[in-house]
């Protein structure tokens, strides 16, 4: 088994109740900043720029879906 599989397997086999409330108060601490800081700044005109970008210049078929505005690429 190499490193990344080692590493997935331990998190697959993770018990959130195993781990102490510090723990997990930070980790639900940095999730809300996550979903704020992506929020507030899908709003920003660099991130209507990159969308553009994005749009323009991914191919493949759509496989995520851009906040904010929908679209897949």
């Amino acid at each position: 088994m190499d490193e990344n599989a080692r590493v997935a397997d331990y998190i697959l086999k993770g018990r959130l109740d195993r781990l102490p409330e510090a723990v997990v108060a930070r980790a639900k601490l940095c999730l809300l900043d996550l979903v704020g800081a992506t929020l507030a700044g899908c709003r920003a005109r660099g991130a209507e720029l990159l969308t553009e970008f994005v749009l323009t210049s991914m191919v493949g078929a759509p496989e995520a879906t851009i906040l904010r505005s929908g679209r897949r690429v």
